[in-house]
């Protein structure tokens, strides 16, 4: 279907909305103006009449408005409607039309309709029946989908859907009643032309398609991969849950499993194979994998039945990842309390989410995976807009795994990992508040970091017993960030208000600098003037400061408030230290973090983007003085070496990271480092020893999966130097 489009200039925007808009009346229209006007926040001034204007063109009031904010600043809205609780824009214009909301988002110079669409929720679907039959020769998939939907009462027989634009409807139909329909990119509008007094309307659509490649999606002659979040059936919203039955129909010799239901039956007929799934309770993930290379085999973990669907020549060891995910099993168990009783299986495949049925089965992300088994499992979020509950839980699930098993140098590795991760995605406007954002680095690692300040705050026996209190409270309910405050403050026995209005509804991070100043006496007792200063936005949080010396070291908790932008105090110590800095495991954002990444930064852009080779070697050389033994510094550095064709330090770096050994928390580095030694080969017309080197790449087993996909495209085709600029 062709999609809508229209120019960037401003007058063809109006037209493209007005067309499909009524527009305000002049008493609302300056209620709006007056609202833009008012103070917080503002227009940036060269923008304000243009989106006036186009606002002008919105009919807002039939949505009841009861506050409308819009901030402009580096091309980013955000709009805020009472009945659609804080909705988060990126550089789109927003418009009304019947009953839904229209984002418009400018894409290649042209305004086009967002697949991202807000419904009123109209109705609420009861059952929703999947026919799918999959044909990998063409990559196409032909959908039967019934669903029966209970009216709410305002509801006027007006009913809308989202649906992968790439499928084409061939039919709608109901024996009840006559039906029209328009399909407009991904969405799919539904229209009943006799309207009895009937709250319920039951109906099937019939459609097809080619599924593009794309967000971990797509069908190949070996394997598919069908995901939920792709739109590929009729639904309203990302919570549109419905009880049903999923049918797949593959070619004989694929295994099928599917994201959630039981699996009731298969039918064998005539060299095609239909797996049949009954979901008993409303399903938040409709999906499936497919596969001819499987080899389903059980095994017991934790004295439960669990699946193992293997590829036929897997190289896993099959043994000591059973035996990792068991141990995994039981150390969350403690942690968290018991969940759900349910078979699942483990499947080998490339892709790397988790659902209700199965687990991926890769040692890298297996403990991270395996919490789903509470953060998804347990309860689910009532939005997506919560989906740090499991995402955010999850990658601090994998801290708190690492730091049980293998120490305290563990915690501190992954905790400094997931604090860089925030920054960046801080750093390059990725930013939202918790409470708004549906995915992104913000949800895993700022969800990461507030769970463990959360920690720091309340302690360690107080925090499990939160994360088990609250597993119990809402098994298998439903839950809001509101849930999990709830049940932090009625174990903590404290209003902890202050600490989830600052880490979920504002956006930004810490930037804490600390100095001081040491005055021995001849006694050999000190005074130390310690002055703690906030760089950035101002927070509330305590601050764990060591003193060190060769022979003894102490430390102390002092707080800052979201009032101190300067906290000056004085410590009175009976030994004289050498050394003042914060506690390691309390993961700061010192300014020397923020040194170290806007160097380490620059140096990539200088290095893959601008091609400055002396220019990126002087950053990365900045970056390690700030933090020697930084490991992926230490990569890019050598890659910079190679493209400036210093052989010599190229060489010194890439055999320190290949002979280091590894912990198992660290971020081992051999991959990465055979692959350059490749490409060094390469750049010398060494094609044998380079080809080498690409599959030393693919024969380690742990490490970044992304330099192992670059092997086997240099096994292909030799990597050619980069132009320098």
């Amino acid at each position: 279907m062709p999609r809508l489009t229209a120019n960037v200039e401003t007058q063809e925007i109006n037209d493209f909305i007005k067309s499909y808009t009524s527009t305000l009346t002049e008493e609302n229209y300056e209620k709006l103006l007056d609202l833009f006007d008012g103070g917080n926040p503002k227009f940036k001034n060269q923008e304000t009449e243009k989106w006036k204007t186009l606002f002008k063109q919105v009919d807002l009031s039939s949505l009841k408005v009861e506050s409308l904010i819009i901030e402009i600043n580096n091309h980013e809205a955000e709009i805020i409607l009472s009945h659609k609780t804080d909705i988060p824009l990126m550089n789109l214009i927003i418009a009304h039309y019947i009953n839904e909301v229209y984002m418009i988002t400018k894409v290649e110079g042209k305004w086009l309709l967002s697949d991202y669409v807000v419904f009123k929720e109209l109705y609420d679907t009861v059952e929703r029946n999947l026919k799918v039959k999959v044909f990998p020769e063409t990559n196409e998939l032909k959908i039967s989908a019934e669903l029966l939907l209970q009216n709410k009462p305002e509801n006027e027989g007006k009913y809308f859907f989202k649906l992968d634009e790439n499928f084409q409807i061939d039919e709608v139909s109901s024996e009840d009643y006559g039906i029209e329909f328009k399909k407009l990119g991904y969405v799919l509008f539904l229209r009943r032309i006799n309207d009895p007094e009937n709250n319920y309307f039951h109906f099937k659509i019939d459609y097809s398609g080619k599924i593009i490649e794309k967000n971990n999606q797509y069908i190949k002659e070996e394997f598919c991969i069908i995901r939920d979040e792709n739109f590929w059936y009729p639904k309203r919203d990302w919570e549109d849950y419905a009880k049903g039955i999923l049918e797949v129909t593959v070619p004989q010799g694929f295994q099928t499993i599917s994201d959630s239901g039981k699996l009731n039956r298969t039918i064998l007929n005539k060299g095609i194979e239909t797996f049949i799934w009954e979901m008993e309770e409303p399903a938040e993930f409709i999906g499936f994998l497919a596969s001819r290379n499987w080899e389903i085999n059980h095994v017991k973990v934790k004295n439960q039945e669990v699946s193992l669907y293997l590829e036929k020549d897997t190289r896993l060891d099959v043994d000591k990842l059973v035996e990792k995910a068991e141990e995994i099993l039981v150390l969350y168990n403690n942690f968290f309390g018991p969940t759900k009783e349910r078979n699942f299986a483990f499947v080998e495949g490339p892709f790397s989410h988790t659902r209700p049925n199965y687990t991926p089965f890769d040692e890298s992300i297996l403990a991270h995976e395996l919490s789903h088994n509470w953060w998804l499992g347990a309860f689910s979020s009532d939005s997506m807009k919560n989906l740090w509950l499991s995402e955010g839980f999850a990658t601090y699930s994998d801290i708190l795994y690492k730091e049980w098993k293998y120490g305290k140098k563990a915690l501190e590795e992954m905790l400094y990992r997931n604090l860089i991760a925030y920054l960046n995605a801080v750093e390059e406007q990725q930013d939202q508040p918790l409470v708004d954002i549906m995915y992104g680095s913000i949800v895993y690692n700022k969800g990461a970091y507030v769970l463990h300040s959360l920690r720091r705050v309340v302690g360690d026996e107080a925090f499990f017993k939160i994360l088990k209190y609250y597993t119990r409270k809402y098994f298998n309910q439903n839950v809001s960030y509101r849930s999990f405050q709830s049940a932090t403050e009625e174990v903590y026995g404290q209003d902890l208000s202050w600490f989830f209005d600052q880490w979920l509804k504002k956006t930004g991070i810490p930037e804490i600098e600390l100095k001081y100043q040491i005055k021995p006496d001849k006694a050999g007792r000190s005074e130390v003037e310690v002055k703690i200063i906030q760089r950035r936005n101002l927070y509330t949080m305590p601050l764990d400061i060591q003193f060190l010396s060769e022979t003894k070291s102490t430390h102390r908790r002092y707080w800052i408030t979201n009032e101190d932008e300067v906290k000056s105090f004085t410590v009175n110590l009976d030994f004289s230290p050498d050394k003042v800095c914060f506690l390691h495991d309390s993961a700061v954002p010192t300014i020397e973090i923020f040194k170290f990444q806007k160097s380490f930064n620059e140096g990539v852009k200088l290095l893959y983007e601008q091609k400055k080779y002396p220019k990126a070697i002087e950053k990365f050389r900045e970056a390690l003085q700030i933090r020697p033994d930084d490991l992926v510094a230490k990569r890019e550095l050598a890659m910079a070496y190679l493209e400036n064709e210093d052989d010599l330090n190229f060489e010194k770096i890439v055999s320190l990271l290949i002979n280091k050994k590894y912990e198992e928390y660290e971020y081992d580095q051999r991959r990465w480092a055979y692959l350059y030694y490749g490409n060094y080969y390469d750049l010398k017309n060494l094609r044998k020893k380079a080809l080498e080197m690409y599959k030393r790449v693919l024969e380690i087993e742990k490490g970044d999966s992304h330099p192992q996909r670059m092997a086997q495209q240099y096994i292909k085709t030799p990597y050619k130097k980069r132009i320098n600029q």
